[in-house]
């Protein structure tokens, strides 16, 4: 007995833990009232529950990245509501991965779902703090979601100058971290429908806005801000 002990012991020490679980086990069989080994299975018992479930972590995790890399393809090939799909089924089983959220936050512009990705690019927004890069493009984003749901709702006066205060909060935080050209763009764009939206007799202007910060030609169709000129899918 003390042999299968001792065995078991060389076999947890060397990370065999399954076949430490069986000497353990056998020795037990023979001595139920061996407290030591009893201790000793309950441990290697711990142990490989522990194993058993990082094991599973990782798995879940590579396949999480397996369905984002589906859901980019999906992307770049105009299948909005597939990707979508694609990487709502990445962040159930790994809810840490950023990418697949912050490239859903596109998927539900792209699908008019404005609310939706608001709230997906808040929580990359709110609780993301090393990782800058995907942090300023949620942010791009939800300002683009803000802006688009302002559009929708501009026979409602009031909410759609909410939303459109919001996407400028967030472009004017955004151009102070990394001005670009894009955000620029999107910056005019909130700009001209706000003056719009505070004309009363101009409301029905807001549609019609144009992108140009020099000339405004309110018979044009308002432009989809560019994307920050950086990889479009993480």
């Amino acid at each position: 007995m003390k042999a299968l002990f001792r065995r078991g012991k060389a076999y947890c020490e060397t990370g065999l833990l399954e076949l430490a679980e069986e000497d353990l086990r056998t020795l037990i069989q023979l001595d139920s009232t061996n407290e030591h080994a009893i201790e000793f299975l309950s441990d290697i018992k711990r142990k490989l529950n522990e194993r058993r479930s990082q094991l599973a972590l990782n798995a879940d995790r590579l396949k999480s990245d397996t369905l984002k890399f589906d859901g980019n393809v999906a992307m770049n090939q105009g299948e909005y509501l597939k990707a979508l799909e694609l990487y709502s089924d990445s962040i159930e089983l790994n809810a840490t991965n950023i990418a697949s959220r912050s490239n859903r936050v596109l998927a539900f512009i792209k699908l008019g779902r404005f609310q939706e990705a608001i709230a997906d690019a808040t929580i990359i927004i709110d609780g993301l703090e090393d990782n800058e890069v995907i942090k300023r493009k949620a942010m791009f984003r939800r300002a683009e979601a803000y802006y688009n749901r302002a559009i929708e709702l501009k026979s409602i006066r009031e909410e759609s100058l909410i939303y459109l205060r919001h996407a400028e909060q967030d472009v004017s935080k955004l151009l102070k971290l990394e001005p670009n050209a894009p955000a620029i763009d999107l910056q005019c764009l909130i700009e001209v429908a706000i003056r719009d939206v505070n004309n009363i007799d101009s409301v029905e202007k807001l549609t019609s806005a144009s992108a140009s910060p020099v000339k405004k030609d309110l018979t044009k169709k308002p432009q989809v801000p560019r994307e920050p000129p950086k990889t479009l899918y993480e």
